[in-house]
């Protein structure tokens, strides 16, 4: 495995996410709201054809942190759509 080519995938990665958010605020948006689609995509695309998927410790660490984010994109919608928050704020020093 390269590693110093891993480096320069982040390095990018994060170079392109600082120009975006800061010289191109509407597409940030746009591109931001692509990492879903990324992930589902992966998702479908580990579980199809992905050959560590055959380990089962691999297939539930990887099924059940795809459920959890999932899990919480439907949350956050769901939260945006109520305007109510999804976790209780009582008052300071208090348990809620």
């Amino acid at each position: 495995m390269d590693l110093f080519g891993w480096y320069k995938g982040t390095l990018a990665n994060a170079l392109a996410g600082i120009l975006l958010r800061r010289f191109m605020p509407l597409y940030w948006r746009a591109v931001h709201a692509l990492i879903w689609v990324a992930l589902i995509l992966g998702i479908i695309h580990g579980n199809l054809i992905g050959t560590d998927l055959k380990n089962p410790g691999v297939f539930i660490l990887f099924n059940a942190l795809a459920v959890v984010s999932v899990g919480a994109f439907i949350a956050k919608r769901l939260k945006q759509k109520s305007g109510t928050p999804l976790i209780s704020q009582g008052k300071k020093g208090t348990i809620p």
